[in-house]
């Protein structure tokens, strides 16, 4: 069996961690630096589930919704999945709904890999909403209830 030296206060398992060798890659960067650090990860992950070179979609807009990247349905949850291990986060079933672009998801990711607390974040509320805190009713609820009866 192989001996491990453990630094005090840090586990030698945590250390090896996709989520750890993440937040290392972006500490220490600017913002603008970890955003595309992480697009670039994510344009390298649409490559691998649509099948075709990063570099092929190269011209596309990173704020364009998921459809011109050539996500869809299945496309999607296999992306979501995928870009969980190699971030080491586990990612909501609807986070390509409340992402709608790779700009949008790398902020996410940003937030979710730093904390809502690093410089050069998201306002409090961004963060909340990340977190899925918002109060019910507040200002920016997604959920409208639209009511409509018909008597026969």
């Amino acid at each position: 069996m192989r001996q491990t030296r453990h630094s005090p206060g840090r586990s030698a398992h945590a250390a090896s961690t996709p989520r750890a060798a993440w937040r290392a890659r972006l500490t220490g960067r600017s913002a603008r630096d970890q955003h595309d650090l992480l697009v670039d990860a994510i344009v390298a992950e649409i490559a691998a589930v649509t099948g075709q070179p990063a570099g092929g979609r190269a011209g596309l807009d990173r704020r364009a919704p998921w459809r011109s990247w050539g996500i869809y349905r299945d496309r999607a949850e296999r992306l979501r999945g995928d870009l969980g291990e190699r971030i080491g986060i586990r990612l909501p079933a609807t986070l390509l709904f409340d992402e709608p672009s790779p700009d949008a998801l790398a902020e996410y990711l940003r937030h979710a890999l730093l904390g809502a607390g690093e410089p050069g974040g998201a306002s409090a509320r961004d963060a909340a909403r990340h977190a899925g805190r918002l109060e019910p009713g507040g200002v920016d609820d997604p959920v409208v209830v639209v009511g409509m009866g018909c008597r026969l």
